[in-house]
């Protein structure tokens, strides 16, 4: 399968990085407590499917939560499990510096020839992140 360069949409993606951000108090002191890390928004290219088909079930196993799938030739594309994406809208952050994200990746499938990426929808997250206790 190869993908055709007018089918190709651009969607912006961000690495998860870890629980590695710290949470600072209103008067700037940190809390002792970190939050869910994002690395840098990197753009990439791929088709990007209105909805889902048979084909695509039996591509991963019969996986039903995902909303569409998102097929690149870039082999080398770092994106797995934990990666966050925005598909149709512009990247934009909270004031606290976290991804303001409308999709979240379900399963990924890397073959010789593309890589397919089963994506679902998720409530943009305006509010505050997630806190682990460090």
């Amino acid at each position: 399968m190869k993908t055709l360069a007018r089918n190709k949409k651009p969607f912006t993606y961000c690495l998860y990085t870890g629980n590695t951000v710290p949470v600072y108090d209103e008067y700037g002191n940190e809390t002792g407590e970190l939050t869910i890390g994002y690395g840098e928004p990197q753009v990439a290219w791929g088709n990007i499917s209105p909805a889902t088909g048979q084909s695509a079930v039996e591509m991963f196993g019969g996986v039903d939560n995902y909303d569409k799938i998102i097929v690149t030739d870039d082999l080398d594309i770092p994106i797995d499990t934990d990666t966050v994406l925005f598909v149709g809208k512009e990247y934009e952050v909270t004031d606290d510096g976290q991804p303001i994200y409308n999709y979240t990746v379900s399963r990924v499938a890397k073959s010789l020839n593309f890589v397919a990426i089963a994506i679902r929808e998720v409530k943009v997250n305006t509010g505050t992140s997630p806190i682990v206790s460090g």
